[in-house]
């Protein structure tokens, strides 16, 4: 007989289960949340403050309530998603990776742009706000009359493109994609109308931005932004992509139980296979429970 770590990935949950296979019974310990398939997980632990490059951060001011990784049943993967919550028309609740000083606009654009918005309760006004997807630029192309380079936040919301947008429903957008949808913070200019940066205001695509703003502005940060003035906006973000990864924001997640359902109270000779395969039932999070697949055996 044996004792043997084993890893177990249990999809719904998305958390990481080490199960520890000793002769017939099973024990259980839980390790940190595991995104969904191909993503990287981000908890609320893994958003800091103050920022640190290549890692995630908020943005609200202190104090404030507006950014919180939640665990729900309302979400579309795994057990939990970002929760943006903007009480007020002055209030701001933001989530973005520092950059290191070395992306490009024009490297970041080469890749898709995405994420997933869930408008759990409207804004007073405007009623079609959503978060929105932020890129901060350092452009050499438009600088400062003292010839550095010029900051500004580029700024993509679905309400510019024509979308409607449904509260209780999980949406997909494009950034990247689509044919407009941007506008510059430093100059916001009339629907249409060229902005200093080169590009025109809510009329913009992706592409029209690069070319505007240069290919070779430096990338100061990424992420989603809610506010200021959709007072009353309680939104969710999730799966939100960029540089060719995917972000999933989860929780760790602590199983309650592991069951043994099959193959239990049996023995083999050593270098002998169990005659009943083993099989079990995690329960933990916010899923019900599910069975583990293939769940192996050992001995020596």
């Amino acid at each position: 007989m044996c004792a043997r770590t084993i890893p177990l990935l249990r999809r719904t949950g998305l958390a990481l289960l080490v199960a520890t296979v000793s002769g017939s019974s099973l024990a259980l310990a839980a390790g940190p949340a595991v995104a969904a398939p191909g993503a990287v997980s981000v908890s609320n632990g893994d958003i800091g403050a103050p920022c640190a490059p290549l890692t995630f951060c908020r943005f609200d001011p202190a104090g404030a309530p507006g950014v919180e990784v939640v665990d729900t049943p309302g979400a579309q993967s795994g057990d939990g998603y970002l929760r943006l919550s903007t009480p007020t028309a002055a209030d701001r609740a933001a989530v973005a990776m520092l950059g290191d000083g070395k992306l490009t606009l024009g490297e970041l654009a080469a890749d898709p742009l995405a994420y997933r918005t869930f408008v759990e309760t409207p804004a007073s006004s405007p009623t079609t706000a959503v978060p929105s997807f932020t890129i901060g630029i350092l452009s050499r192309k438009v600088p400062y009359p003292d010839g550095t380079p010029q900051f500004t936040g580029l700024v993509w919301e679905p309400v510019y493109t024509g979308a409607t947008i449904t509260p209780r429903t999980w949406q997909s957008w494009s950034p990247s994609g689509a044919a407009s949808g941007w506008w510059a913070t430093r100059d916001v200019t009339s629907t249409g109308t060229v902005n200093r940066f080169g590009f025109a205001t809510y009329t913009a695509s992706l592409q029209d931005v690069v070319a505007g703003v240069g290919a070779d502005a430096v990338v100061t940060n990424i992420g989603v932004n809610q506010g200021r003035g959709p007072a009353g906006l309680v939104a969710g973000v999730d799966l939100l992509t960029f540089g060719g990864r995917t972000y999933d924001f989860e929780n760790p997640v602590t199983a309650k139980a592991i069951t043994a359902t099959a193959g239990n109270a049996q023995s083999a000779a050593a270098g002998a296979a169990f005659p009943t395969r083993l099989a079990a039932t995690v329960t933990g999070g916010i899923t019900r429970t599910r069975p583990v697949p293939n769940t192996p055996w050992c001995s020596r």
